[in-house]
Protein backbone atom coordinates (compact mmCIF):
# COMPACT_ATOMS: atom_id res chain seq x y z
CA UNK A 1 0.00 0.00 0.00
CA UNK A 2 1.06 3.82 -0.26
CA UNK A 3 0.03 6.83 -0.10
CA UNK A 4 -0.46 10.50 -2.10
CA UNK A 5 1.03 12.87 0.11
CA UNK A 6 -0.57 15.58 -2.35
CA UNK A 7 -4.04 16.64 -2.45
CA UNK A 8 -4.69 15.85 -5.64
CA UNK A 9 -4.47 11.63 -5.22
CA UNK A 10 -1.86 11.56 -8.27
CA UNK A 11 1.56 10.72 -6.77
CA UNK A 12 2.02 8.03 -4.71
CA UNK A 13 4.87 6.85 -2.25
CA UNK A 14 5.35 4.31 0.48
CA UNK A 15 5.13 0.83 1.41
CA UNK A 16 2.92 -0.18 3.76
CA UNK A 17 1.31 -3.41 4.97
CA UNK A 18 -2.16 -1.68 5.45
CA UNK A 19 -4.26 1.21 3.72
CA UNK A 20 -4.68 2.10 7.16
CA UNK A 21 -0.75 2.53 7.86
CA UNK A 22 -0.14 4.06 5.12
CA UNK A 23 -2.55 6.84 6.22
CA UNK A 24 -1.21 6.92 9.98
CA UNK A 25 2.29 8.09 7.81
CA UNK A 26 1.10 11.37 6.60
CA UNK A 27 -1.50 12.21 9.62
CA UNK A 28 1.53 12.02 11.78
CA UNK A 29 3.54 14.62 9.85
CA UNK A 30 0.04 16.53 8.85
CA UNK A 31 -1.72 17.23 12.37
CA UNK A 32 -4.46 19.19 11.00
CA UNK A 33 -5.24 16.73 7.70
CA UNK A 34 -8.52 15.04 7.96
CA UNK A 35 -8.08 12.69 4.62
CA UNK A 36 -5.54 10.78 2.89
CA UNK A 37 -5.91 8.99 -0.31
CA UNK A 38 -4.58 5.47 0.09
CA UNK A 39 -3.99 2.76 -3.27
CA UNK A 40 -2.13 -0.62 -3.93
CA UNK A 41 1.03 -0.90 -4.73
CA UNK A 42 1.23 -2.76 -8.20
CA UNK A 43 4.71 -3.09 -9.26
CA UNK A 44 5.05 -4.01 -12.79
CA UNK A 45 7.96 -6.05 -14.31
CA UNK A 46 10.15 -4.40 -16.86
CA UNK A 47 9.19 -7.11 -19.72
CA UNK A 48 5.96 -5.30 -19.67
CA UNK A 49 7.78 -2.48 -20.91
CA UNK A 50 9.79 -4.05 -23.67
CA UNK A 51 8.55 -5.09 -27.01
CA UNK A 52 10.96 -7.36 -29.10
CA UNK A 53 8.18 -6.23 -32.14
CA UNK A 54 9.69 -2.59 -31.70
CA UNK A 55 13.55 -3.88 -31.16
CA UNK A 56 13.30 -5.82 -34.23
CA UNK A 57 11.43 -3.34 -36.38
CA UNK A 58 14.17 -0.49 -35.30
CA UNK A 59 16.69 -3.17 -36.26
CA UNK A 60 14.97 -3.94 -39.48
CA UNK A 61 14.84 -0.25 -40.39
CA UNK A 62 17.95 0.76 -39.64
CA UNK A 63 19.26 -2.06 -41.85
CA UNK A 64 17.49 -1.10 -44.86
CA UNK A 65 17.96 2.13 -44.17
CA UNK A 66 21.95 1.91 -44.66
CA UNK A 67 21.88 -1.27 -47.19
CA UNK A 68 18.85 -1.18 -48.91
CA UNK A 69 16.04 -3.92 -50.33
CA UNK A 70 18.91 -6.90 -49.55
CA UNK A 71 18.25 -6.02 -45.81
CA UNK A 72 14.16 -6.18 -46.80
CA UNK A 73 13.89 -10.01 -45.50
CA UNK A 74 16.29 -10.17 -42.99
CA UNK A 75 14.86 -10.68 -39.37
CA UNK A 76 11.49 -11.46 -40.88
CA UNK A 77 11.36 -15.04 -39.41
CA UNK A 78 12.21 -14.27 -36.42
CA UNK A 79 9.78 -10.98 -36.03
CA UNK A 80 7.10 -14.31 -35.95
CA UNK A 81 9.10 -16.42 -33.74
CA UNK A 82 7.16 -15.38 -30.02
CA UNK A 83 9.11 -17.65 -27.89
CA UNK A 84 12.59 -15.88 -29.61
CA UNK A 85 10.67 -12.42 -29.16
CA UNK A 86 10.05 -13.33 -25.11
CA UNK A 87 13.32 -14.46 -24.97
CA UNK A 88 14.62 -11.35 -26.39
CA UNK A 89 11.97 -9.22 -24.03
CA UNK A 90 13.66 -11.29 -21.35
CA UNK A 91 16.98 -10.24 -22.01
CA UNK A 92 16.31 -6.78 -22.53
CA UNK A 93 14.34 -6.23 -19.00
CA UNK A 94 17.55 -8.34 -17.19
CA UNK A 95 19.22 -5.93 -18.42
CA UNK A 96 17.34 -2.72 -17.42
CA UNK A 97 16.63 -4.51 -14.32
CA UNK A 98 21.00 -4.77 -13.49
CA UNK A 99 21.41 -1.14 -14.40
CA UNK A 100 18.54 0.71 -13.51
CA UNK A 101 15.16 -0.62 -11.95
CA UNK A 102 11.61 1.11 -12.10
CA UNK A 103 11.47 3.36 -9.03
CA UNK A 104 7.91 3.89 -9.92
CA UNK A 105 4.61 1.85 -9.98
CA UNK A 106 0.86 1.53 -10.04
CA UNK A 107 -1.93 2.07 -7.83
CA UNK A 108 -4.99 0.57 -8.03
CA UNK A 109 -8.23 0.14 -5.58
CA UNK A 110 -7.43 3.60 -4.38
CA UNK A 111 -9.53 5.11 -1.54
CA UNK A 112 -9.97 7.60 0.95
CA UNK A 113 -8.85 7.31 4.20
CA UNK A 114 -10.57 9.42 6.87
CA UNK A 115 -8.15 10.72 9.79
CA UNK A 116 -11.14 9.18 12.47
CA UNK A 117 -10.53 5.63 10.97
CA UNK A 118 -7.08 5.80 11.83
CA UNK A 119 -7.31 7.09 15.11
CA UNK A 120 -10.36 4.38 16.11
CA UNK A 121 -8.10 1.82 14.90
CA UNK A 122 -5.43 3.09 17.48
CA UNK A 123 -2.39 3.10 14.75
CA UNK A 124 -2.43 7.35 15.06
CA UNK A 125 -1.84 7.02 19.02
CA UNK A 126 0.66 3.68 18.93
CA UNK A 127 2.78 6.31 15.64
CA UNK A 128 2.63 9.52 17.82
CA UNK A 129 3.99 7.51 20.78
CA UNK A 130 7.15 6.04 18.45
CA UNK A 131 6.16 2.81 17.71
CA UNK A 132 5.77 1.32 14.70
CA UNK A 133 2.30 1.04 12.79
Amino acid sequence: MSYCYSYDGELYQGDFDSPLAAAAEVFVGEPNRETVHVGESVHVPTTDYVSADWIIDDISTRAMDECGEVAEDWLRALSKNAEAKAELEKLVADFIDKHERPTFWNVVNCRQVARTEVEAAGLLAQRQQGGAA
